[in-house]
């Protein structure tokens, strides 16, 4: 038994255990990486590993009940040729969402699950995971800056610096892959209405925001051939990201007089107000359609004046299930099963 609050501190349990050896080993972490170790210990063939019987009788904080281990990490079938894909953290939101990954993955007979993780030393975290047999990470929606440190090579709508929420281990190299930007916009997509194959075609996308993942969603807009422009607080940053990007630059002052059918928010900083640098909520009017990319699953304060306002919202919880599904997507190389028809 030893405190496990992080990889760094679960290593020398998870070095143990990761060995061959004749008897296996059966351990407890305490702490938010006891499930990790609990996990991987099952991987590695431990006969038994140590959960609560239900909710208010744990033996510490965090620890996972029995109905934990069923209903979200499936732990009954992973074996020794089961492949773990971290994921950053342990809140409600990452559980709900490894839950879904994992039993869809069961469904689909497909031997992957989620492992759900934390770290302080990114430059050690290579290093446990290749020799954990660890293939990825997810990180946080809007881009994990951890991830990014990680990545020897980016897909091309990133760029040298573009937000990674996914970090892949193939062929001896760590990637970074965007998911978000792809879940976005397909979540935009389908609230579209007479696009045919290509529903952005010729539609003024107004993206707003001057950051890495301002620049994601330009780069995708601009694929799906819509007209797209970019504004921001800052109008030196915002007209740099436009030449970089073919995209229109809309100076800050002249924001309130360009039509737009489709605005993009894509500044986690954004703020709603008449000040210099804020947006003035009267600047959204029907019948735009509204995509808040940095809002994660949680409403915000735009979103919520955009659908007061009249605008075509695109709801927080549609981006996030678009979002679970571009990550099974790009890890198993299926679809994630519809929530009208879930896996049984």
């Amino acid at each position: 038994m030893s405190a496990t609050p992080t990889l760094e501190a679960a290593w020398p349990l998870l070095s143990t255990v990761s060995q061959k050896r004749d008897l296996p080993v059966v351990g407890m972490g305490l702490g938010p990486c006891g499930l990790t170790f609990s996990l991987l210990c099952r991987k590695y063939g431990s006969p038994w590993i140590y959960a609560a019987l239900e909710r208010g009788m744990e033996a510490y904080e965090g620890q996972p009940t029995v109905s934990d281990l069923d209903e979200i990490h499936r732990w009954r079938s992973i074996s020794a040729t089961t492949r773990f894909i971290g994921i950053d953290g342990f809140d409600d939101g990452t559980m709900e969402l490894v839950g879904l990954f994992n039993q869809a993955a069961e469904a689909d007979g497909l031997d992957v699950r989620w492992l759900p993780l934390a770290w302080q030393d990114t430059g050690r975290l290579k290093q446990m995971l290749e020799l954990l047999k660890v293939g990825g990470v997810v990180g946080r929606s809007a881009g994990d800056l951890r991830l990014g440190e990680l990545a020897e090579s980016r897909e091309q709508a990133l760029g040298e610096d573009g937000p990674v929420d996914l970090l892949m281990h193939t062929e001896g190299t760590w990637k970074g892959y965007g998911c978000l930007w792809r879940a976005a916009l397909l979540a935009l997509e389908a609230t579209l209405e007479g696009g045919g194959e290509r529903p952005l075609q010729g539609r003024n996308v107004l993206v707003i925001g001057t950051g890495p993942l301002a620049r994601t969603m330009l780069f995708g807009a601009s694929r799906r051939q819509g007209l797209v422009s970019v504004c921001g607080r800052d109008d030196v940053s915002a007209r740099q990201l436009a030449a970089a990007s073919d995209a229109r630059f809309i100076p800050s002052q002249s924001l309130y007089d360009t039509l737009a059918d489709v605005v993009v928010l894509a500044d986690p900083d954004l703020e709603l107000g008449p000040g210099r640098g804020q947006l003035n909520p009267s600047f959204l009017r029907p019948p735009m359609h509204v995509l808040d990319v940095a809002a994660g699953r949680e409403d915000t304060e735009a979103l919520t004046e955009a659908r007061s306002r009249g605008c075509l919202v695109v709801e927080p919880d549609v981006v996030w299930r678009s979002l679970a599904g571009s990550l099974y997507r790009s890890i198993t190389g299926s679809d994630l099963p519809d929530e009208d028809h879930p896996p049984q």
